[in-house]
């Protein structure tokens, strides 16, 4: 647990090692025309490191349903099923190397290009996997490195206790949004909730966007995390064009 010996915050990423972490993940994407769902398991184990960690990935397996979308992101999940990842990570939890990485990442991309069992893959589609698979080092140590970095709390796990005013991007288009967040910390860990909405803009229209967010954050690790973001294509619509929910679990495996 994420201790308070003394006022000052003390130990930050500091990931219990000689154990094996589960991780799922969930996310539900819903509109007018219906509901997509993803859910991607997988296994965590830290070692000390020199300065920092060495992390071993294990991936679980992966669920989609609901389209197009749902399809592109089982292929590149499953193609990853079954594979062990051996990443380096510095004091702060920032991957600094991948083990085997133009291999992975080569098998990633052919996953992601496999052809589906309804369609054959829409044009854009097929050029997004062309760019991918011309990604530079960097971006794809950065890209495989979200499968542990997910979970890494980073800066959040300094937030000072109480109540605060705070401005975040928008993420799905142009725009800030404002809003409020308070942090709770107990002798285990912390506690953040985030409210915040603003305005939206996706080229020529002018929507908002909503956002509800829980964090539990122990020993620099988020075990515990739920958003629900809520969309308007047009500001003055009554119900949100798109609601994505999400989620994670990071607890110990039972062997």
């Amino acid at each position: 647990m994420l201790a308070l010996a003394a006022p000052l915050l003390v130990a930050a990423f500091a990931p219990a090692e000689g154990v094996t972490y589960q991780l799922r993940l969930t996310e539900q994407r819903i509109t007018a025309r219906g509901q997509t769902e993803f859910v991607a398991e997988r296994r965590l184990q830290f070692t000390r490191e020199g300065d920092g960690y060495r992390a071993v990935v294990t991936i679980g397996p992966a669920r989609a349903a609901g389209g197009p979308l749902a399809g592109l992101f089982l292929r590149g999940a499953q193609g990853l099923v079954g594979r062990t990842l051996v990443m380096h990570l510095d004091a702060n939890g920032t991957v600094t190397a991948i083990d085997g990485l133009a291999d992975h990442w080569r098998t990633y991309c052919d996953a992601l290009a496999a052809p589906g069992d309804d369609a054959p893959l829409p044009e854009a589609v097929t050029a997004m996997i062309a760019g991918l698979r011309q990604a530079s080092e960097p971006q794809q140590r950065r890209t495989l490195g979200t499968l542990v970095t997910s979970v890494i709390a980073g800066a959040r796990e300094t937030a000072p206790d109480g109540d605060r005013p705070v401005r975040l991007p928008a993420r799905d288009g142009a725009g800030m949004l404002d809003g409020h967040e308070r942090v709770t910390r107990d002798p285990g860990g912390l506690t953040i909730l985030t409210s915040a909405s603003g305005p939206l803009a996706r080229g020529d229209a002018q929507g908002r966007v909503a956002l509800e967010r829980e964090e539990r954050i122990e020993r620099g690790l988020v075990v515990r995390a739920r958003e629900t973001r809520r969309l308007w294509s047009q500001g003055g619509d009554a119900e949100p064009s798109l609601t994505i929910i999400s989620g994670g679990e990071l607890s110990l495996a039972v062997k």
